[in-house]
């Protein structure tokens, strides 16, 4: 199995979203089974008036009408992991995913969504 703990202390502080996504969190989704056709990037959820963006949205055969899980990514920044927990609870209600994880290459929290409760 990969050493995901090497790999995520091997990234340097400052380093851009962009590249972050690509050194880690593309590898870490098909570690977690999802292949190119379960994700997608940047898909807008609109619900009344408020459009939301998540950075990744992984879908199941289980749970087709919502996505299984919604990652929202930030820059390998401290200061940033805040922004991405604040987008992350507001993507899962809007989107109803089952999971949400915000990571900033420092930090990482999942959310389980039970009923209505995240």
């Amino acid at each position: 199995m990969t050493n995901w703990k090497e790999i995520f202390e091997t990234i340097p502080i400052n380093t851009n979203e962009a590249n972050f996504e690509d050194r880690f969190m593309l590898p870490f989704l098909g570690e977690l089974g999802f292949n190119t056709t379960d994700y997608t990037k940047d898909k807008l959820f609109n619900r009344a008036t408020m459009g939301v963006k998540p950075d990744f949205t992984c879908n199941s055969k289980r749970f087709q009408e919502n996505p299984y899980l919604v990652i929202e990514c930030k820059a390998v920044n401290p200061p940033l992991f805040s922004k991405a927990v604040e987008e992350i609870q507001t993507q899962l209600l809007i989107s109803k995913a089952k999971f949400g994880l915000a990571i900033n290459g420092i930090q990482c929290q999942l959310w389980q969504r039970y009923g209505n409760v995240c």
